[in-house]
C-alpha cells in the first residue's frame, strides 16, 4: 500500500508526488487525475507562490500532464484519502514540519471528527451490483469504532432442554 504525507496548499510537481508515494509517474498521473475530479487536488500555474492569492484564471483546467513545466498541483483538502490502495495523508498548512507529522495529523483528525456535523454515509457492498459505492476507509473506521465501543462480536445461545 503506497502512502504519503502532503501539506495543504503546498505546490507539488507530478514527480514529487510520485516520489512521496513511491509509485511510477504514470500511475501517479492517473491518481492525481481522479483526485482532481473530486476537488482534492487543483492544478495551478507555477508562477503563483500562494494558493490564497489565486484567481479563477490561475487554476489550470487541463488534464494531468507529466512534462508541464508551468503547472504544479496543490492539495486543497485536509484529512485522509484512500484511493485504490494509495493513502494520501493531507495535513494543514499551519503545520510546518517537513517530516511525517503523524501526531499532529491525529490531533487534526480528532478535531475534524468532533466538530464536523456532516458525517459521511457508510455504503456497504453486497457483491450484487458493481455500481454501488464502496468506501473502504469509511467502512474500516465504522468497524473499528464498533469494536472499541462493544468489543468482539459474539453470537452464542444457551439452550436448555428437559427430557420428558
Amino acid at each position: 500500500m503506497a502512502k504519503g504525507f502532503f501539506r495543504e496548499l503546498k505546490h507539488y510537481t507530478l514527480h514529487s508526488i510520485s516520489k512521496e508515494l513511491g509509485e511510477n509517474v504514470e500511475e501517479t498521473r492517473r491518481l492525481v487525475g481522479i483526485l482532481k475530479k473530486y476537488g482534492v487536488v487543483k492544478a495551478v500555474k507555477k508562477s503563483k507562490p500562494e494558493f490564497e492569492d489565486l484567481s479563477n484564471q490561475d487554476i489550470v483546467l487541463t488534464d494531468v500532464m507529466e512534462n508541464a513545466t508551468d503547472v504544479e498541483y496543490v492539495f486543497d483538502y485536509v484529512g485522509v484519502v484512500l484511493l485504490e490502495g494509495h493513502v494520501f495523508k493531507c495535513y494543514p498548512k499551519y503545520i510546518l514540519s517537513t517530516k511525517a507529522p503523524i501526531q499532529e495529523l491525529k490531533k487534526v483528525l480528532r478535531i475534524i471528527k468532533k466538530y464536523n456535523s456532516n458525517e459521511q454515509l457508510v455504503y456497504l457492498y453486497n457483491g450484487e451490483d458493481d455500481n454501488k459505492i464502496f468506501n473502504r476507509l469509511a467502512v474500516s473506521l465504522h468497524l473499528l469504532e464498533e469494536y472499541f465501543m462493544y468489543g468482539i462480536y459474539t453470537n452464542q445461545h444457551e439452550i436448555i432442554e428437559t427430557n420428558c
